[in-house]
């Protein structure tokens, strides 16, 4: 998020280096080596010239590089050349000037800029995670968003909800089945049964992060920066284009589906009732019947092995 910006900066950076890099070349060549100046540590030559720019970008040092170059006669030979206007000397002015400006430049206005640049990126993480909603979900919503509205209309129609929040990552995203889930974001519905990329978003954050109104003074703070953001993402993606008037609601739309849905339930589980105890009942009467059937059973047994015995009795007593 903040690589952008700040891959920006560091190329300013390069750009102010290059810059002073052949200034140094052309102001400071050949000056006689001394106190800091050094056979690589130098302006004779352009990589020498970055590696001393370098080192100047944190400031340290500073002074020590300006007297190096503000070097005068007797220390060294002050005689005009063709290479070098100064000879091997250099230029008190010229040189507190040069190096004051570059420190300027990049330690007090480029340096500063890094750090703006992340904090600021921080601070943005730190309010958007406050309410569960990161800079990273926003962007993946605008991303399926394009997948289903390819013409960049901002509407999308409302038999693609179910599976554009499907496809959405959590914690915006909501996985099939969802239909009811759906119809429960209340989305204002345009002509043609068409929904607004806003309203969905918004609708999905409110979801997750509840009514702002009735939560805490953070999560409202939360809310607000959030739909902020996505405003300035929208108005990026769409810059040219207004919404409509909504013409109705989902909840509206769906409600003769869901009170037939409601009555098809209660008829359902009145049968499914019915089938039951019905079921039971005949359950009791099949294991009546059986019981009945078998101790008259046993009944006709027991009298026919009694019968049986008086008549063999009998015909042993006339014996």
């Amino acid at each position: 998020m903040s690589a952008p910006a700040l891959l920006n900066i560091g190329m300013l950076a390069m750009l102010v280096i290059f810059v002073y890099a052949l200034l140094g070349m052309s102001v400071f060549f050949n000056i006689k080596f001394n106190g800091v100046m050094t056979s690589v540590f130098n302006f004779d030559e352009f990589s020498n010239c970055v590696i001393v720019l370098l080192q100047l970008l944190t400031a340290a040092g500073w002074t020590d590089v300006v007297q190096a170059l503000s070097i005068q006669s007797p220390n060294c030979n002050a005689t005009d050349t063709t290479i070098s206007p100064l000879g091997y000397c250099g230029n008190p002015s010229l040189a507190l000037l040069y190096i004051s400006s570059y420190v300027y430049l990049t330690w007090l206005v480029l340096s500063n800029l890094f750090v703006a640049v992340i904090l600021s990126n921080y601070q943005d993480v730190v309010d958007t995670e406050a309410g569960g909603i990161t800079e990273m979900d926003i962007d993946d919503f605008y991303e399926i968003w394009a997948k289903y509205d390819t013409a960049a209309t901002q509407f999308i129609g409302y038999s693609s909800l179910s599976s554009l929040v499907a496809d959405i990552k959590p914690p915006l995203g909501i996985p099939q089945p969802n239909r009811y889930a759906c119809i429960a974001l209340d989305l204002p519905l345009y002509s043609l049964n068409r929904l607004h990329c806003l309203d969905v978003i918004e609708a999905l954050l409110f979801r997750i992060i509840g009514d702002p109104d009735n939560s805490t003074e953070e999560s409202s703070e939360a809310y607000i920066t959030l739909k902020k953001r996505i405003k300035r993402k929208f108005i990026k993606k769409f810059p040219d284009r207004r919404p409509e008037d909504h013409v109705n609601r989902l909840s509206i739309l769906e409600k003769p589906h869901i009170e037939a849905a409601v009555i098809i339930q209660r008829a359902y589980r009145k049968w499914r009732f019915k089938k039951v105890v019905n079921e039971r009942i005949e359950r009791h009467r099949l294991v009546h019947k059986s019981s009945v059937t078998a101790a008259k059973r046993y009944s006709k047994n027991i009298l026919k092995k009694i019968k049986r015995n008086s008549t063999k009795g009998l015909a042993d007593a006339q014996h």
